[in-house]
């Protein structure tokens, strides 16, 4: 059974990482869009989203609607190892991974903590990089 959102805890620790929730705060927006501002260029050739986040106002909705909403090498294995332990002790029964298709660095994370390819959704995300692009979803059931 899933527990209450308000219980989740709000840092997560591994031996070299801490993981802690992004609260949407005004100065969080505006960090966030300060590094946007620095590397916008590049950051654009990846994600196609960072396009449309043209001030801070525009971060700070991205985050309210992410919040409650919960992707390398092997920081990113073990960020998400961590990530997922806590959300299936909180009842979660299974985890989605959206990635670009084309980022292989993202799937590779993926496939190796034990996530499976459930479907193929065609020209559904834009980058710079590589233009329209389909988006893979990746997922893993917690097994009670």
């Amino acid at each position: 059974m899933l527990k209450p959102l308000s219980t989740f805890p709000a840092i997560i620790k591994t031996p070299r990482l801490v993981l802690r929730l992004l609260e949407p705060t005004r100065e969080n927006a505006e960090i966030i869009f300060n590094i946007v501002e620095k590397n916008r260029e590049y950051l654009e050739e990846w994600q196609g989203h960072f396009g449309m986040l043209h001030s801070v106002d525009d971060v700070l909705k991205k985050l309210e609607s992410r919040h409650a909403k919960t992707a390398a090498n092997t920081v990113m294995s073990e960020a998400i190892s961590a990530l997922e332990s806590e959300l299936f002790k909180f009842g979660f029964e299974k985890i989605i991974l959206e990635i670009d298709a084309g980022n292989t660095k993202s799937e590779s994370v993926a496939q190796r903590n034990g996530y499976k390819l459930e479907k193929r959704i065609p020209d559904d995300s834009y980058a710079k990089r590589v233009g329209k692009c389909d988006t893979l979803v990746y997922a893993k059931s917690h097994i009670l």
